[in-house]
């Protein structure tokens, strides 16, 4: 049996991994501390935690990581060398965050963590355990809290540490590193969020043909489908809404399933508060008994579709 759990710094992953895996008599991997492990080699040989190329001779020169039981519990080895305490400080949690993002680092850890899951039952808690590492687990989780309610359960582990913790600043570094989790190419934080709840992705800037294949086979299932037209293309914002491109309107009239018009209104910081809002189903019965999708067809829904979208806005914004 395979345990993922997932989530951001401090949401209390590894408190409910390792008494889940107590309580299941699994083996308990805190993915994290093996980043945090790599972090602190680099510091220490003066390595930049953000050059790819030198962390990866680094880890090629040979290094060890594994975990070991002890009273108090789990103590994370590095080269046989008990660093359990010197990786729990915010700098090396930081530096973990850079060499996270760093591919010849994931790709060495993610081995390193497939192969201990090989052949037991094992509780593992990370960033990308159920998307990547383990993307078959039985039982997929995603903790999360307030950056706010994170930064104080960090500020009392470390003072129970007997070390320095400052409010504000633990605060910042949290939302820095949700931040930078988030944002990295490798095995983003965000995207370990949407394929938990059943997302899958699109190639943009091309015909993606699997994606509407996935698209069209789950509406023709009976099932929902949530497509963001805009996609992430109107960073500058200065209009509300850009020309919507017209796959949406091809799906829906090749699976003949309806458009839901909606808007969502709110911030773009990490666990920011938005508002959703919903309009009334689309009247498609003018595209009723098209004998094929045609581009005229999908130029007129489109259009039709960006309206509704922004009467939705409106509605939002006038309550």
């Amino acid at each position: 049996m395979h345990v993922a759990i997932d989530g951001p710094s401090g949401a209390g992953k590894s408190t409910v991994a390792r008494r889940l895996a107590r309580e299941l008599g699994c083996v308990y991997m805190d993915t994290g501390a093996m980043y945090r492990a790599v972090g602190l080699l680099a510091h220490r040989l003066g390595v930049d935690d953000r050059d790819d190329e030198a962390l990866g001779r680094m880890l090629e020169a040979g290094v060890e990581i594994r975990a070991a039981l002890a009273p108090e519990g789990q103590r994370t080895l590095l080269n046989g060398e008990d660093v359990e305490d010197q990786i729990r400080t915010q700098e090396i949690g930081m530096a973990a965050s850079n060499v996270a993002a760093c591919p010849s680092v994931r790709r060495a850890l993610v081995a390193m963590q497939r192969q201990v899951a090989q052949g037991c039952d094992v509780v593992m808690d990370g960033r990308d355990i159920g998307t990547n590492v383990l993307p078959r687990a039985e039982h997929k989780f995603f903790l999360t809290a307030s950056p706010r309610v994170r930064a104080q359960r960090r500020c009392d582990e470390l003072r129970a540490r007997g070390q320095a913790a400052e409010f504000d600043q633990i605060l910042r570094e949290v939302q820095e590193r949700d931040e930078q989790d988030m944002n990295r190419k490798e095995s983003p934080l965000v995207r370990a969020v949407l394929i938990s709840i059943g997302s899958f992705p699109i190639s943009r800037g091309e015909a993606d043909l699997s994606g509407i294949r996935t698209a069209l086979r789950i509406l023709k299932d009976g099932g929902l489908l949530c497509i963001f037209p805009e996609g992430t293309r109107n960073k500058a914002r200065k209009e509300p809404l850009l020309p919507l491109q017209e796959g949406v309107a091809m799906i829906s009239l090749r699976a003949k399933a309806p458009i839901v018009p909606m808007w969502v209104d709110g911030g773009y910081a990490p666990w920011s508060r938005c508002v959703i809002g919903a309009g009334k189903p689309m009247d498609l019965s003018e595209y009723e008994g098209l004998r094929r999708v045609d581009a005229a067809a999908m130029k007129r829904l489109t259009a039709q579709m960006r309206e509704d979208m922004l009467a939705v806005r409106a509605d939002i914004l006038h309550r």
